[in-house]
């Protein structure tokens, strides 16, 4: 199965709360083979997004990335964000290759999913027939 970059980003968020849950040794299992390439490629995105903000953020006498006055952003070069826009728009357009890992409704009923948590894993629900 071939997802987005930026759906793998959804889904780590998704793992932080399923790995909370006690479930079981099956479906814990099948969620491991299912989120370990996703951590991977969230980790991978984290380095490359770190090379673009070093790359564009404004820096500080001592090297030192600047952040806004609440400290919730890093402040980007003027000049920079074009390249910055369309460098993130690239990464999160990365297609990343993932196992065919399917659970069925009965197995996910271990689960307490909000819908929007249940959305994301639509991909990996088997049809029942």
């Amino acid at each position: 199965m071939t997802i987005l970059m930026n759906k793998v980003l959804e889904l780590k968020m998704l793992y932080e709360n399923i790995s909370k849950q006690v479930v079981p040794v099956k479906l814990a299992y099948k969620f491991t083979k299912l989120f370990t390439p996703i951590l991977a490629e969230a980790e991978f995105y984290s380095k490359e997004m770190n090379k673009i903000l070093d790359e564009c953020g404004e820096k500080d006498a001592n090297g030192n990335l600047k952040v806004n006055a609440e400290g919730t952003s890093i402040r980007i070069k003027e000049d920079c964000a074009e390249t910055l826009s369309k460098k993130l728009k690239e990464l999160e357009s990365i297609e990343v290759e993932l196992k065919d890992i399917t659970f069925t409704i009965e197995e996910l009923n271990e689960l307490k999913l909000s819908v929007g948590e249940f959305n994301l894993l639509m991909p990996f629900i088997a049809d029942e027939e």
